[in-house]
């Protein structure tokens, strides 16, 4: 790293060095190898997956914008479909919705058969409740591509729960629950089919397994408040079955 002319992979290695034990000092590497080796785009891509290592997804979407204007400012580089995938999820969670959009539907346009873009997009349009028909396609697609993935099928079911076609819903989401075991989310989806179904115990029943699976699912959290159910009971529940899921120590 020392000298006139450092090298990035020097600088990537010392930081991948430090990923586990100490990841703001590895973070200190890459932002100290991007101010000596200015446009890197492997350095900075690198700056981006340790951003996303610890959550700080708004550190990390500006550092996607300069990738991106770096290669689009040379013809000899392209952007991959991975690229997208990323700067689209990051921004995601960024709660960067529309940017979010925009990126997938560029990853699209240039990858079509990129399953994960199509699946992405159309979740993230049947939890906003908007281009239902659009997201159905989009996972259709996807499906396609990869049959027997259940989070596609859950997303297919996700978007017919918010049509109402709720027969359909329960159908596609018990399938993704069959190949999916012990999902948080697939569990809420199912509860809150069931609740749309008018079946309070079975979706009591998922609801609860939902949370107990991820207790820090607030609109779970919500659900089994509304309907008078015992967190603390629940949590309880929680740690037993963490407890029981541990190796025995020799």
């Amino acid at each position: 790293t020392e000298g006139k002319e450092p090298h990035a992979e020097a600088f990537i290695r010392l930081a991948l060095i430090y990923m586990n034990s100490d990841k703001e000092k590895a973070t200190e590497f890459l932002v100290e190898a991007d101010r000596r080796i200015p446009g890197n785009s492997t350095i900075l891509f690198e700056l981006t997956r340790l951003y996303n290592s610890q959550k700080k997804y708004i550190s990390a979407v500006p550092v996607f914008e300069r990738i991106r204007a770096n290669v689009d400012s040379r013809s000899n580089l392209v952007l991959t479909a991975e690229f997208y995938l990323s700067y689209g999820a990051t921004c995601e969670r960024a709660g960067m919705h529309d940017k979010a959009e925009e990126i997938f539907l560029d990853c699209v346009g240039k990858f079509p058969d990129t399953h994960e873009a199509l699946n992405y997009l159309a979740y993230m349009w049947a939890e906003q409740g908007k281009n239902l028909d659009r997201a159905l396609t989009c996972v259709l697609k996807a499906l396609e591509i990869e049959p027997d993935n259940g989070a596609y099928l859950d997303t297919l079911g996700w978007i017919y729960y918010k049509q109402k076609k709720y027969a359909e819903a329960l159908a596609e989401i018990q399938k993704a629950n069959n190949i999916v075991k012990n999902d948080p989310v697939i569990n809420e989806h199912l509860g809150d089919i069931m609740n749309a179904l008018n079946k309070s115990d079975s979706a009591l029943s998922y609801w609860k397994q939902s949370f107990i699976l991820d207790t820090n699912t607030h609109s779970v959290v919500e659900k089994l408040i509304t309907k008078g159910i015992n967190i603390e009971g629940l949590l309880k529940e929680a740690a037993k079955m963490r407890q029981s899921d541990r190796p025995e120590e020799e």
